[in-house]
């Protein structure tokens, strides 16, 4: 049984985040910069590509765009720096804003009585051993 054809890597709003690639993601963050600042995106492709391909190794694809999300809900543009690009996002938002996506997508597989597996980072904390 052959494979159901999937919509151009670049339509990501067509995708199942499944089936979302560098390509995507990449279409995805120049999309959001219109939207939101009227600005094309501006970022390095292979640099990009090697930084989002690395996260979805590290977490999956799901994680990886409520990060992006997230990044974008936080990030208060400055005449300096009017966009946001994914290396400032991995570079300097990773530690504020990754844990917290991370919970989150706990809390929601908690709340939805699902298994809660572990991530696929071996030193995982169990929500028990935070201090709220």
């Amino acid at each position: 049984m052959t494979k159901p054809k999937l919509p151009p890597a670049d339509a990501w709003a067509e995708r199942n985040i499944a089936d979302w690639n560098t390509t995507t993601f990449r279409q995805y963050l120049y999309d959001r910069h219109r939207e939101l600042y009227g600005l094309d995106y501006v970022g390095a492709v292979k640099r990009d590509c090697g930084m989002i391909s690395g996260m979805i190794k590290q977490h999956d694809k799901a994680t990886v765009k409520a990060f992006i999300d997230e990044c974008f809900r936080q990030y208060k543009p400055t005449t300096q720096y009017p966009t946001l690009s994914f290396y400032f996002m991995r570079t300097y938002m990773v530690e504020r804003v990754l844990p917290k996506v991370l919970l989150a997508q706990r809390a929601e597989r908690l709340l939805g009585g699902e298994d809660v597996p572990k991530e696929k980072t071996e030193d995982s904390e169990s929500l028990k051993s935070i201090e709220w």
